[in-house]
C-alpha cells in the first residue's frame, strides 16, 4: 500500500466509523449509548476512530479538552491501541494525562462515569497544558497515520 493508499483506506475507515456512530449513538449524549456503539465497530474502525479523536481533541484545544470532551472515556482503550501499534511515544503522553486527572485510580465503568461528570480543573490544567506541549513537538511527534496503517496491514 502506498501512501495515498493508506491515507484513503484510513479515511474511509474513519468516515465508516462515524456514519455507524452517528446511526447508533446519536449526539452522543447518552454515555453508554455512545460506548456501546464504539465497541460494536470493528476492529479497524475502532482503531482509526479512537486515535483519530485523540489526535484532533489534542491538537484542537490539548489534552484538556480530549477530557472536557468526554473523549477520554476510552483514553484507556486509546493507550492500549497506541502500543499495539508502536506509537509508544503518544501512548505514554496519553498514561501521563489519563494519570494526572484520575488520581483515584478509577477502572472500568467507574472511570468512564468519573470522566463522563467531570471538568478539568484549573489545578489539573498547568500540568496537561505541559503534556499537550510535549504533544506538538515537531522533533519528537510520531506519524500516527503511518503506524496505523503499517499496523492494520498486518
Amino acid at each position: 500500500m502506498n501512501d495515498n493508499t493508506t491515507s484513503e483506506k484510513l479515511d474511509q475507515l474513519y468516515a465508516s466509523a462515524g456514519s455507524k456512530l452517528r446511526k447508533s449513538a446519536g449526539d452522543f449524549r447518552e454515555r453508554q449509548k455512545w460506548v456501546k456503539a464504539v465497541d460494536e465497530l470493528t476492529d479497524g474502525e475502532r482503531i482509526v476512530y479512537l486515535i483519530g479523536i485523540l489526535n484532533q481533541q489534542v491538537l484542537n484545544g490539548g489534552f484538556e479538552q480530549y477530557f472536557d470532551n468526554r473523549y477520554a472515556i476510552f483514553g484507556y482503550e486509546t493507550a492500549d491501541i497506541l502500543d499495539s501499534i508502536k506509537a509508544t511515544r503518544t501512548s505514554s503522553l496519553l498514561r501521563k494525562a489519563l494519570g494526572i486527572v484520575n488520581i483515584q485510580k478509577l477502572h472500568g465503568d467507574d472511570y468512564k462515569e468519573y470522566v463522563w461528570e467531570t471538568l478539568i480543573g484549573e489545578e489539573l490544567i498547568d500540568q496537561l497544558e505541559d503534556l499537550t506541549d510535549q504533544y506538538y513537538d515537531e522533533d519528537q511527534v510520531e506519524d500516527l497515520e503511518l503506524l496505523t496503517g503499517n499496523y492494520l496491514k498486518k
